[in-house]
């Protein structure tokens, strides 16, 4: 069966949001956790602290009433959108969710930011490589693997080659980073605190901060 979409989608509408060069996109899967809103209130306030607006995706006032779930989804797809494009930079939570990588949605607002040529700069509460996570996250099954840190070829229990550049994720992401000249900002943190732990994230501002005084 091929799932797709209503022929009749609702039509994208006007963004009316004006650009502001203060404004932090906050990418990332907070948007998921049971308390998304302190969370995103806490980023706003240690960007307020710079002088920037950060940007939380849950501010978005959406009618959604009376919509078919796709087309929920398509309406906080256009206000995430509306919300990146009137915004100078990003900030991104590339904290495994999920499984050994970060949150899709949140590298593809990465990329979409790249794309518009806007500073993209990220952290992950983690220091472990990407390679070394995905080692680990299939233990026993992973035997006949390299390990990462040997530098060899490693792949996954069915012989597919996994990415070991030294990277903390998936290389289009961490590069994306790299290339808006800034380094995805690592912090080993305890379990419980992976996605609470919000000290990366200020170093990330601090940066973002740095570079625009410098910029002037």
């Amino acid at each position: 069966m091929i799932r797709s979409m209503s022929k009749n989608l609702p039509q994208r509408r006007r963004n009316d949001m004006k650009y502001s060069d203060k404004r932090i996109y906050l990418a990332g899967p907070d948007v998921f956790l049971p308390n998304a809103i302190e969370i995103g209130e806490k980023k706003k306030e240690i960007c307020a602290r710079y002088d920037f607006e950060g940007a939380f995706p849950l501010d978005n006032e959406l009618a959604l009433d009376g919509l078919e779930p796709n087309e929920m989804g398509i309406a906080i797809y256009d206000a995430n959108v509306d919300v990146m494009e009137s915004s100078a930079f990003v900030i991104a939570n590339m904290t495994p969710f999920r499984g050994p990588s970060m949150d899709v949605g949140t590298a593809h607002e990465m990329g979409h930011m790249r794309g518009l040529k806007r500073p993209v700069l990220g952290y992950r509460n983690t220091t472990e490589t990407y390679a070394q996570r995905i080692f680990h996250f299939f233990g026993e099954k992973r035997r006949h693997s390299a390990h990462p840190e040997e530098g060899g070829h490693v792949t996954d229990p069915k012989g597919v080659t996994i990415e070991n550049f030294g990277l903390g994720d998936n290389l289009m992401v961490d590069c994306s980073v790299i290339r808006s000249g800034f380094v995805v900002i690592e912090k080993k943190v305890p379990h419980n605190e992976h996605f609470t732990n919000l000290e990366a994230f200020k170093r990330c501002v601090e940066l973002l901060y740095e570079y625009c005084s410098t910029s002037v």
